[in-house]
Order: structure tokens, then sequence, then C-alpha cells
């Protein structure tokens, strides 16, 4: 089981990082894969190369850990 709203703010995280600063856009590529019984996700995006970036707030990242921490007991 993979719990709700997992996947998104790492799409989000993608596209601002990776395609947002981009002029001609990017790719973004999410793998989902079984390992040892175990789903492993993985999310790529072309890497900005733009040096006018912002900076993040890192919440996105917080909240995934937050849910894996409450779905899974700690």
């Amino acid at each position: 089981m993979v719990p709700a709203l997992l996947l998104q703010p790492l799409l989000e995280n993608a596209i601002f990082h990776g395609i947002e600063p981009e002029i001609n856009g990017g790719e973004i590529k999410v793998i989902g894969q079984f390992r040892n019984r175990q789903l492993v996700l993985t999310v790529q995006n072309t890497n900005s190369q733009n040096l006018v970036h912002r900076q993040g707030n890192k919440m996105a990242l917080d909240n995934i850990c937050e849910r894996l921490i409450t779905h899974y007991d700690g």
C-alpha cells in the first residue's frame, strides 16, 4: 500500500526544479518497480542548467516524510 498523495509532491518538485526554469520545458519520467517485494518509485526530470531559480521551502519533502511515518506507524 502507498499513502495517499505521495507521488504528487514528487512530481510537483520535478516540475518546479527541472521543467519550470527551462525555456523549452523538459521531460518527467516516473518509474515504478517491485524489488524484493517493495515498491520503488523513481521520479526523474531533465536537470535545469538555468542559474536563475527560486529556492524551494522543502515543504513537499517534509509532507512526504510525515505521510510515510503516519502510514507505517513510525
